[in-house]
């Protein structure tokens, strides 16, 4: 049994500006290529655990400052764990990822009230999805 983590912050405008330019399309492409060969090389005895470590740090939660953000952030990854879906592999189990505060970086009062908004409004969405069928 295998993990493997895939460090990847969210959409383009927030992976990007954590990881570097360009990063976001390269870590497309690889997963692109690792999908076409899970189905070929993965032996049956081997399972192979494959989920995402987003990273929110102070400048991408000022990023995602509205419900429809939060909501764009989150298919992001959606579509992602589709593809991973779509390979049908039994033994390629995807986890679903939870994002990390934890980056040290000093804090104001601000950024607190700011990530307080984000949680309400992740709150609201998930409140929202039953009827709205966002996810």
């Amino acid at each position: 049994e295998y993990s493997l983590q895939l460090s990847l912050d969210g959409p383009t405008e927030i992976n990007d500006f954590n990881r570097g330019e360009g990063v976001t399309e390269k870590c497309r492409a690889n997963f692109e290529i690792l999908l076409k060969r899970l189905p070929l090389e993965l032996p049956d005895n081997v399972t192979l655990n494959i989920f995402f470590k987003p990273t929110l740090d102070n400048t991408s939660i000022k990023k995602l400052n509205t419900k429809e953000k939060i909501i764009d952030y989150y298919k992001f990854f959606e579509e992602w764990y589709e593809k991973l879906y779509a390979i049908k592999v039994p033994n390629v189990r995807p986890a679903l990822a939870i994002p990390n505060t934890a980056v040290p970086s000093p804090v104001t009062k601000e950024d607190g009230k700011l990530f307080a908004q984000l949680c309400k409004h992740c709150m609201e969405i998930e409140n929202e999805n039953a009827e709205k069928q966002i996810f």
